[in-house]
């Protein structure tokens, strides 16, 4: 079936149950524990808050981490509330291939990527250093069964409508379609210490919650 994790994360000096309470101040709604067994973080109306070492919080939902793609001003202004340095989101949702991330910074947007299948990567704002190796590596493509081809002219995306895009970085190859995944990886190491979105560290304190009315 694959993976799917979506949310957001930051630091605060806030406690546990202080972010909980900023939460539902967002939502405009009421709190309830859920257990585990039917939490769904892709669904709306829950949310999974976890405090990490170093004051890192992360809340799993998607609405919040789809809405900071787009919303840049609703975020801005909840970041206020946060009162954080930088929040990052993230999108990873294997068996739809669909990925992303946004990054924002004292108070503001910085930076978003987006790819889902049979869609053009996109990307919006200020590259990042964290992006140029992998943004700036040298690239191929080639045909279903693995002959390179040339692009002769032919754009990116008219090359991408019928062939394979395949990053060379270093001794390693890697898939267009996986780009997003792998920068996203990146952003969670260099901000958090480690790898939110494969769940390489367990959290110091968590809630499941359900929000209604």
């Amino acid at each position: 079936m694959g993976s799917k994790v979506f949310g957001v994360a930051f630091t605060s000096d806030k406690q546990l149950d202080e972010i909980v309470t900023i939460l539902t101040e967002w939502k405009n709604q009421k709190a309830t524990k859920i257990p585990l067994k039917f939490f769904d973080c892709s669904k709306e109306n829950h949310y999974s808050v976890e405090k990490y070492d170093n004051n890192i919080y992360a809340i799993y939902n998607i609405h919040l981490s789809e809405t900071c793609l787009s919303e840049h001003a609703l975020w801005e202004e909840r970041i206020k509330s946060l009162q954080c340095d930088w929040l990052i989101s993230f999108i990873d949702c294997s068996f739809s291939s669909y990925h992303a991330y946004s990054l924002y910074k004292n108070g503001k947007f910085i930076r978003s990527a987006h790819q889902q299948i049979d869609e053009p990567t996109t990307f919006i704002g200020e590259e990042q250093d964290f992006e140029i190796p992998l943004l700036s590596a040298d690239f191929y493509y080639e045909d279903v069964v693995g002959n390179i081809i040339e692009s002769n002219g032919m754009t990116d995306k008219e090359m991408m409508e019928k062939y394979f895009k395949t990053f060379k970085i270093q001794d390693e190859l890697l898939g267009e379609e996986y780009l997003v995944r792998e920068l996203t990886d990146l952003l969670s190491n260099k901000y958090l210490g480690f790898n939110i979105v494969s769940f390489d560290k367990k959290p110091l304190e968590e809630v499941l919650l359900g929000l209604h009315d």
